[in-house]
């Protein structure tokens, strides 16, 4: 039986793939497969490699930005600082909105917004603080070498060029820094929620859950 079944095999199968009468078309192709601008690479914990994972987000154009040094948002408003020292403001939920200049940057050269009140550090690290409604700067006592800030949950976090990692929750009068742990070198800093963002620079993005100052930073992307 098994010798009969081999031998219809044998006969029947040349028959079908005689009678398919396919053409294909056959071509080369060279793709490039790196992301465009529009890209930009994240990690993701646990899948595949490298061994943090990696996915892609695509950034949404939102309208054009004058050429700036630095940018925070404070509730549904942007402010930056022009790379001629002016502070410019844009509402973020109406996207007809324009730039309007709402007062001058001085030797600001980075800012953060909590609470109606915009936060900024000079190039030679001293902090100043000025109500959103009226630009005037007011230095904040108490902190010296400050190397980034910003905000998030009511809370102001700061880094020093010592590697400090300071926080504090500001007063109507005072400020009171607490040190939470180490900083890195950094470029920029962010916060959202209860995590704090850090650039370094070699353009790696480190990670930091304020709310565990024993825990160390990790990387985030690269």
């Amino acid at each position: 039986m098994k010798r009969k079944l081999f031998f219809y095999l044998v006969i029947v199968l040349p028959y079908f793939l005689f009678a398919q009468n396919t053409t294909y078309n056959v071509g080369t192709s060279k793709v490039s497969i790196e992301p465009d601008n529009s890209v930009f690479s994240l990690t993701l914990g646990g899948y595949g490699a490298p061994r943090d994972g990696r996915f892609s987000i695509t950034w949404i154009e939102q309208g054009e930005t004058p050429e700036v040094i630095n940018i925070t948002g404070i509730g549904n408003d942007l402010f930056a600082i022009t790379n001629t020292g002016e502070i410019i403001k844009k509402e973020i939920t109406k996207s007809s909105s324009l730039w309007k200049t709402v007062g001058k940057a001085g030797d600001i050269k980075k800012i953060a917004g909590l609470k109606g009140i915009l936060y900024g550090v000079t190039a030679e690290g001293h902090l100043f603080k000025s109500n959103l409604k009226k630009i005037k700067w007011q230095q904040v006592n108490g902190i010296e070498d400050v190397q980034g800030i910003c905000a998030s949950n009511d809370r102001l976090y700061a880094t020093t060029k010592q590697g400090e990692l300071l926080e504090s929750i500001p007063g109507k009068k005072s400020i009171v820094w607490k040190n939470i742990g180490k900083a890195n070198n950094e470029l920029g800093l962010a916060a959202h929620g209860e995590r704090i963002y850090s650039l370094s620079n070699d353009y790696i993005l480190y990670k930091k859950n304020n709310d565990r100052p024993e825990t160390p930073w990790s990387i985030k992307m690269e």
